[in-house]
């Protein structure tokens, strides 16, 4: 499972929902997240006033973070554009990254964010 930076956030804030959706994925598949997700992830706990070391460090532990490569960004361009054509006006090309690299690792993207709406393998809670 791949996950979207609204879920480390929650996770991060030990959201109720959250914590129990993926305690059910945790004992079945690994987790993914992007290495973009870091800086979201820290520019979210600088916003917040939290030490991003230390939610980073207790993400990582949880996850595996890949990295970008030129297919994926070329995937999450054409992703973004599609997505704007849609009408998802919001949908950034960070999103499109971020939808690129779970498809690229071959897991379900797992999001709160309705942009992700439309896309194969995306889960929306």
């Amino acid at each position: 499972m791949f996950l979207d930076t609204s879920i480390l956030i929650d996770l991060i804030r030990k959201d109720a929902a959250v914590a129990g959706y993926m305690k059910k994925v945790v004992e079945r598949e690994p987790l993914y997240s992007s290495i973009i997700q870091v800086g979201e992830v820290a520019d979210w706990c600088y916003l917040n006033d939290l030490d991003p070391t230390t939610a980073l460090s207790w993400l990582g532990k949880m996850c595996y973070f890949t990295d970008l490569t030129e297919d994926i960004c070329l995937e999450g361009s054409r992703i973004k554009q599609k997505q704007r054509k849609a009408g998802k006006n919001k949908f950034s090309l960070i999103d499109g990254f971020i939808a690129s690299s779970a498809a690229s690792s071959e897991q379900k993207l797992l999001t709160k964010d309705r942009d992700f709406d439309g896309l194969e393998n995306v889960i929306v809670l």
